[in-house]
């Protein structure tokens, strides 16, 4: 009488007490990773990875023997090759990449990274490095594990600790317009700040700078790369089309951050008139012309400028801890409470999603008391009684 072969894999006696069980998958064949003391667990086990081929969740066993140096570099490539990243944020990747998460993970293989591992190096990434940049390398490592698990080469994401890749950034400081008054006059005397410069005079060559973010809520990056064909004084308008990024020590121009950055972004008359006398005092008659340069008519660099800032800001006597990219803050915050719905927010911020302004609509005590006031306007016109008639 023949014997009866199984329809799913096959199970072999191993010595004395214990089977072998292995199956094929496109003409490979894989074992299990341990044998088993009867025949019959060999039979559960390969019911189990029958039905996973069935369902169309099963894993090769073979995939995750890639270590994760491997698997980066792999992955790193596949974004370059669809413009995934720009040259800034390719920088901060790779960054975050050769100085936090491999030095701790790549040398294991994919299939050997569990939770436990994750939650070990997180553990120590977090007391050597600052929280931003602990979340930061976090979310990297769960975006990598992730692509992983969907390619079907690990079964599932192991970067599972509640709460890592959030940054509890502190509230950034909220600049008033007196406040920006008094730094801009300082930058107007900054050659006095530094004895270097003590023979020249003093320009204003930045005010136009400092005003057009604090009012129009252009990106540093956005303000770098304007040039004169940019500026539509007539209309009250800027035309945001590129940005600068620093690469290292080189300058790079590319397009604005998201896809929504091509805009144009009006402009109050104060700031047209001023960026009017800019222009004729700073900026050169061609169309590229950049309209704001360095104190020797060269492109902004964000260290250097970053610097002039720092001084300006401490000797108006504020916190230090005051950058320039709050008063990107600044003019959001200044429509939010002129009026500006989120949708004019968004469209006039470069913001992809409603999360980012709704940041600038809170509420305040100034303009609770602003609404309240006009609700007393309002009840003064009603005739007595309506209270009670509601």
């Amino acid at each position: 009488m023949a014997t009866r072969r199984r329809a799913f894999g096959n199970i072999r006696p191993v010595g004395r007490s214990s089977w072998e069980a292995s199956y094929k998958v496109d003409g490979i064949r894989h074992k299990a990773p341990r044998t088993f003391p009867t025949k019959a667990d060999g039979s559960v086990w390969l019911a189990i990875i029958q039905a996973d081929i069935t369902r169309g969740v099963w894993i090769d066993p073979t995939a995750g023997q890639e270590t994760l140096r491997s698997y980066v570099d792999g992955w790193l490539d596949r974004k370059q090759k669809v413009n995934h990243y720009r040259p800034r944020s390719l920088e901060l990747v790779t960054g975050l990449l050769n100085g936090i998460i491999l030095p701790g993970l790549g040398d294991r293989e994919l299939s050997e990274i569990k939770t436990p591992h994750v939650r070990s190096w997180h553990a120590e990434v977090a007391a050597r490095r600052t929280p931003g940049q602990a979340a930061k390398a976090y979310r990297l490592l769960h975006t990598i594990l992730g692509e992983a698990a969907a390619d079907g080469v690990i079964p599932f994401n192991p970067c599972a600790i509640k709460g890592a890749g959030n940054e509890n950034t502190s509230e950034r400081p909220q600049l008033s317009m007196e406040m920006i008054e008094r730094i801009v006059e300082k930058l107007n005397d900054r050659y006095r700040l530094n004895d270097y410069y003590k023979n020249k005079v003093a320009d204003h060559r930045y005010e136009a700078l400092v005003w057009t973010a604090a009012l129009s809520g252009l990106r540093e990056g956005e303000l770098f790369a304007l040039e004169r064909q940019d500026i539509d004084i007539l209309h009250r308008a800027i035309s945001v089309t590129k940005q600068v990024q620093m690469v290292g020590r080189e300058r790079a121009v590319g397009p604005p951050k998201s896809a929504a950055g091509h805009r144009v972004v009006t402009i109050p008359k104060t700031l047209a008139a001023m960026l009017d006398d800019h222009l004729k005092a700073y900026v050169g008659p061609e169309r590229h012309a950049l309209v704001f340069t360095s104190d020797q008519g060269l492109p902004m660099e964000r260290g250097r400028w970053a610097s002039v800032w720092r001084r300006s800001v401490k000797a108006s006597g504020f916190d230090p801890a005051i950058h320039f990219h709050d008063l990107r803050h600044h003019a959001g915050t200044l429509a939010a409470q002129l009026g500006a719905t989120t949708k004019e927010l968004m469209d006039r911020l470069d913001h992809s999603t409603m999360r980012a302004s709704l940041l600038y609509q809170y509420s305040t005590q100034e303009r609770q008391r602003e609404i309240a006031d006009r609700m007393d306007q309002v009840l003064i016109r009603q005739p007595r009684g309506v209270a009670k008639q509601s």
